[in-house]
């Protein structure tokens, strides 16, 4: 229901309340004034007629003094009084009307609100809800996917395309190479100087090159990683793309190393 609707009955009553000061209820005063005048003249009438008439008995004179009477005063107390007072009584319960219309529709309207406040606040409780089973769902799978990625039989480690610094390595590269993850990252670009020969550093750049045509395709190949003891493990290592860029060029690669010398497949 629109404001202007909710308007309507008011305006009515204002236009009501307008009208009815045209003809308006008289005074005490002025009611005294027209009834007094309106016996007074009746009855001077009513003697004057009287008196052009032949003797009556004084019951006969009695009643035909009141029929002339009340014959002559009730057009001018029905137009003077009645009508003004019918119509202000017809105006004030129209009024009232719509006062009690109004009231109905402003009520109407609260309730309505109130529901749809209800419903909305209903909504948000579930909302809220939904939102907090799926942060606890969306918790509950990081923390398996962690458990999962921990305890890969291989060493993962994510990197940047462009500084080459760890941004992540599970535990496995302590039983591989000999390092903490700590170390690893602490090391930053420095730490595949340590683990790769100059060639293997080589095929590596230019497989981070070639991920940068159109949908790269992961490359495993074979590289001599250096342990912390300098000692020359081969490994089978998969690489892929992790994540890019807005322009779709690799941010993060994804490095899987297994150790060839312990048949691990």
């Amino acid at each position: 229901m629109t404001d202007q609707e909710l308007e309507t009955p008011r305006d009515a009553g204002i236009a009501r309340s307008a009208d009815s000061k045209s003809g308006r209820i008289p005074s005490p005063g002025r009611l005294w004034l027209i009834t007094t005048l309106t016996v007074f003249a009746g009855e001077v009438i009513v003697m004057l007629i009287l008196s052009q008439l032949r003797p009556l008995p004084v019951l006969a004179e009695a009643m035909l003094d009141g029929l002339m009477i009340t014959a002559m005063a009730t057009p001018a107390l029905y137009f003077f009084l009645y009508r003004p007072m019918d119509r202000h009584i017809a105006e004030r319960k129209a009024a009232e009307d719509a006062l009690h219309e109004l009231n109905d529709q402003l009520e109407q309207r609260v309730e309505d609100r109130t529901e749809d406040l209800a419903k909305a606040n209903e909504q948000l409780k579930r909302e809220i809800e939904e939102r907090r089973q799926a942060q606890h769902d969306l918790l509950k799978t990081n923390e398996f996917v962690h458990n999962v990625v921990e305890s890969a039989p291989c060493m993962l480690l994510i990197f940047d395309a462009d500084s080459m610094s760890c941004s992540y390595v599970n535990a496995a590269v302590a039983e591989l190479l000999g390092y903490t993850p700590d170390q690893v990252q602490l090391a930053d670009r420095g730490f595949f100087a340590q683990i790769l020969e100059d060639e293997d550093r080589s095929r590596l750049d230019e497989i981070i090159r070639s991920f940068s045509q159109e949908e790269p395709q992961p490359v495993i190949t074979r590289f001599d990683l250096r342990d912390a003891r300098g000692e020359r493990r081969p490994c089978r290592v998969r690489l892929s793309v992790f994540s890019t860029t807005p322009l779709t060029e690799p941010e993060l690669i994804l490095l899987s190393a297994i150790d060839l010398s312990r048949d691990c497949t």
